[in-house]
């Protein structure tokens, strides 16, 4: 596990940034998985700004979608389509073909099989870029999910379903959310985990001391031999 700690958020994006970037150009053409929550934010938009700078090629990478509330659609302001399209896919002119993402308002069971075939038709995910909620969730992967679960519709917690609603201008009637599982995502050729301000600092220090403990998702991913994590100084609160 490598760690990296930074002083603040915007230096935080930045290093992770740097990281991300250092794989694209060394690998063309590969399938990139983005969280789209809060934390991730800050990256794609640095992002942005090296390949404005001519430093990176965003439109010579592939795209996968990592999860999605059931029921939602590009339309709906918080939905992970919407958030990526708006913050990411669009600003950095990626060409549609190069992206395949769940859509919510289709039969979750039959988006899941498609997502899991465009993966493996791309040789597996080469890298991913997660956040973690509140309650440890991976993408919608809620403690006590199976750690040989691929991906599929699961029930939300109710952290995740409260939480969730500070993306939306509207209340929405949502129960469960489809996602990469964390086989899927344990399978990346490379994992970036990222948290930042102090709310985060208890999960991510429980966490991280864990290795495959179904109450912290991300204790399958801490063996991983490719496995980062970015924090800012809030966030990191490691207890021996």
């Amino acid at each position: 596990m490598n760690i990296i700690i930074k002083q603040n958020y915007d230096e935080m994006s930045e290093a992770c940034a740097v990281h991300i970037s250092e794989y694209i150009k060394k690998n063309p053409n590969r399938l990139l998985c983005f969280a789209a929550g809060d934390t991730p934010l800050g990256i794609l938009k640095k992002l942005i700004i090296f390949q404005e700078a001519g430093k990176i090629n965003l439109d010579s990478m592939y795209y996968v979608g990592l999860d999605e509330w059931v029921g939602l659609g590009y339309q709906d302001k918080g939905s992970c389509r919407q958030i990526m399209q708006d913050n990411f896919y669009g600003p950095a002119k990626i060409s549609p073909e190069r992206i395949r993402i769940f859509d919510g308002l289709l039969n979750p069971d039959d988006e899941t099989s498609d997502i899991l075939e465009y993966i493996d038709n791309k040789n597996g995910i080469g890298m991913v870029i997660l956040g973690i909620g509140m309650n440890g969730h991976i993408g919608f992967n809620e403690p006590g999910t199976p750690e040989d679960f691929s991906g599929g519709k699961l029930i939300l917690s109710e952290t995740s379903l409260t939480v969730g609603q500070k993306y939306f201008d509207k209340k929405h009637d949502l129960k469960y959310g489809v996602t990469l599982g964390i086989k899927t995502l344990a399978n990346a050729e490379n994992i970036v985990l990222t948290a930042n301000g102090e709310k985060k600092a208890d999960i991510i220090s429980k966490s991280l001391k864990e290795i495959d403990n179904p109450l912290f998702p991300a204790s399958y991913l801490t063996s991983h031999p490719n496995f980062y994590v970015f924090l800012d100084n809030a966030s990191y609160k490691i207890k021996k």
